[in-house]
């Protein structure tokens, strides 16, 4: 609550975290949210769920965590878990109404410059799911095709993600944050989360750790793709589309 307390009171505020979707690793995570913020809108973004599979085993590499990835799959279930989007997603409307969630596919936000529309029709959805209007609809795509291309830095800015979550468990933590003006807060939140993966430090981190990670070969990836393939079915019935992109 007090990363929001100097918004205005017609002003639509939002934050993100990887985390609030981890089920079983972060089992509490819906209950607390219902809890604050009963009424909140949630959008729920999800990519191809081998290729997300994969960037959470590469990015735990910052965490010191060394093993294969069929010893992942074995000994750490929820990094699965976290592709299982079905599942996420029921957890989530046992304390959300359905109306109060937006579930998007991350290629649907790639911005084409052929299109005749001046923005992909999803950035128009999203727009119209949160109660704004549409003229910001073409600026917002090429904001999200911009994030878009820096997804090479996407394992560290989730290792500072995390990191900074970890630090909110060291003792007196909490009583510190407590002292510290909200706007301090804020913008160090950004920077730790969002400037510092975009840096040449960020760039040399996610270098480093993909060099590091087991490739997923042929074989790999089709057992993985084997363990999701039963929930994607059941998301494309949710979603009434075709995700025959994500089951090879």
């Amino acid at each position: 609550a007090d990363l929001f307390a100097d918004a205005q009171p017609t002003q639509l505020c939002g934050e993100a975290s990887p985390s609030y979707s981890r089920h079983p690793r972060f089992p509490a995570t819906r209950e607390r949210m219902a809890a604050l913020t009963p009424h909140a809108k949630l959008i729920y973004i999800m990519r191809h769920p081998v290729d997300r599979f994969y960037s959470n085993y590469v990015h735990d590499l910052a965490f010191g965590i060394r093993e294969t990835i069929e010893e992942t799959l074995r000994d750490r279930p929820w990094v699965l878990d976290t592709s299982n989007y079905i599942k996420q997603i029921r957890l989530f409307l046992e304390y959300f109404p359905r109306e109060q969630l937006h579930l998007m596919i991350l290629e649907d936000l790639r911005w084409d410059e052929s299109l005749q529309s001046p923005a992909p029709a999803t950035i128009i959805e999203l727009l119209n799911f949160l109660g704004l209007p549409g003229e910001g609809a073409e600026e917002a795509a090429r904001f999200a095709q911009s994030r878009m291309n820096e997804r090479g830095n996407a394992n560290v800015a989730l290792r500072c993600q995390e990191s900074l979550e970890s630090a909110r468990r060291i003792p007196g933590a909490r009583a510190l944050k407590a002292m510290l003006p909200a706007g301090w807060k804020a913008s160090a939140r950004q920077y730790w989360t969002e400037t510092l993966p975009r840096t040449r430090i960020g760039s040399f981190f996610s270098r480093r750790y993909a060099q590091q990670a087991e490739p997923l070969t042929p074989r790999l990836r089709q057992l993985v793709l084997e363990r999701l393939d039963e929930p994607t079915r059941e998301l494309e019935e949710l979603l009434g589309r075709n995700l025959e992109a994500w089951r090879r």
